[in-house]
C-alpha cells in the first residue's frame, strides 16, 4: 500500500500547475529537490507535518490536500515571508536590468550622435 498516495497525487498535480519543474517547488516549499522526489517516489515514505507546514506556508489549504475538500489555495492569505523576499529580490534584479539597459540606450545614442 502506498503510504499517502492520495495527498502525493495532489502534490503532483500542484507541481504541474505551477509549471511542472518539481526541483524549482522544492525550493519554494524550503526543500531539498531530492527530499520532495523521495517522498512522492516512495511507497513506504509518509508526508511529515513540518512538509504539509511548509505547504500551509505558501498558501495550500491543508483541507484539500490531505482530504482533497475545498479550493486547493487558502483565501485571504497574507504574502509570506520567502515568497515576498522572492518578489524583492526579483524588483532589484529588474531595476539593474533597467538601468544596463536604459546606459546601454544612452550610450548607443552618443555614439550614432557622434558619427
Amino acid at each position: 500500500m502506498d503510504k499517502d498516495k492520495d495527498i502525493k497525487s495532489r502534490i503532483n498535480k500542484l507541481i504541474q500547475d505551477s509549471g511542472g519543474n518539481q526541483s524549482e517547488f522544492a525550493r519554494t516549499l524550503n526543500l531539498k529537490p531530492s527530499h520532495l522526489s523521495m517522498i512522492l517516489s516512495s511507497r513506504d515514505t509518509g508526508i511529515s507535518a513540518t512538509v504539509l507546514k511548509n505547504f500551509a506556508d505558501i498558501g495550500v489549504n491543508l483541507n484539500w490536500l490531505m482530504q482533497g475538500k475545498g479550493e486547493v489555495w487558502q483565501k485571504d492569505l497574507e504574502i509570506n515571508s520567502v515568497l515576498q523576499a522572492k518578489i524583492t529580490d526579483m524588483t532589484a534584479e529588474l531595476a539593474k536590468a533597467t538601468a544596463v539597459i536604459e546606459f546601454t540606450e544612452r550610450v548607443l545614442k552618443g555614439t550614432q550622435n557622434n558619427k
